[in-house]
């Protein structure tokens, strides 16, 4: 059995967190809209930082360059969802109205959210809440949930073996849960995850990792920050990932 890390940075979505120091949330969350190399789109990617950045840390790691070089007819969104909108429990309604929806009246048929870190958690719980507004995630290095969510699916042999509790009001068993939907033939949207192998949550990546297709999951040695990510994103645009059609 897998030894399970709590990241450093969290607990998230807890009674601690309610008290955790974050900037103020705004009405409509702030984004950055980076338009398509080739109009018009009818593609995008909306991306969620990691606790401590803001959205346009895509930018500043040039991760938006590199996606729009490989895809030049994909829009780039990112977003501004900073812990204080998990704190809250208002990030899924703000990029529901605010960011999802707005793309979707622009002509837009096909979103793909891109979460780091915190906003791996924040792009699953978007996509099971609203799987109609998803059709592709990227998960670099998510955050998964607490331990004892994480250590029952691994003592279990794994998320196909894992049988989900009848009582799912805690929020990650309840996203667990939904996962297993992945290693059952049950309808998703598609995941690419990338993360270090000696990142703290590496144990619990791996868990996702052995429920997704082959070709689907980039790992590489390093730990938890953009000096691993970011080479792993040169190895998922060199993949080709299939965001446009």
């Amino acid at each position: 059995m897998h030894t399970f890390q709590v990241f450093k940075l969290f607990p998230l979505l807890t009674v601690a967190a309610a008290t955790a120091c974050a900037p103020s949330t705004q009405t409509p969350i702030p984004s950055t809209a980076h338009k398509a190399l080739v109009n018009p789109s009818n593609c995008a990617a909306v991306m969620l930082p990691g606790k401590g950045d803001l959205g346009e840390s895509y930018a500043e790691n040039k991760v938006v360059e590199r996606l729009q070089a490989s895809q030049r007819d994909i829009e780039v969104i990112t977003v501004d969802a900073h812990f204080g909108y998990y704190r809250e429990r208002n990030l899924l309604p703000r990029l529901d109205e605010d960011i999802l929806s707005s793309v979707r009246a622009q002509g837009i048929d096909i979103i793909w959210l891109v979460g780091t870190s915190m906003g791996g958690i924040g792009s699953l719980l978007m996509a099971q809440e609203h799987p109609e507004l998803v059709d592709g995630i990227i998960l670099v290095a998510p955050y998964l949930g607490r331990k004892g969510t994480l250590k029952s699916v691994d003592e279990a042999g794994g998320l196909a073996a894992w049988q989900p509790p009848e009582d799912q009001s805690e929020w990650d068993v309840s996203l667990w849960a939904w996962l297993k939907g992945y290693t059952n033939g049950e309808r998703r949207p598609p995941i690419y995850l990338a993360y270090g192998e000696q990142d703290g949550g590496a144990e619990a990546h791996k868990l996702i990792a052995d429920a997704l297709p082959e070709g689907q999951v980039f790992t590489m040695e390093g730990g938890h920050g953009w000096k691993v990510w970011n080479p792993l994103w040169d190895e998922m645009l060199a993949a080709l990932l299939p965001l446009c059609p």
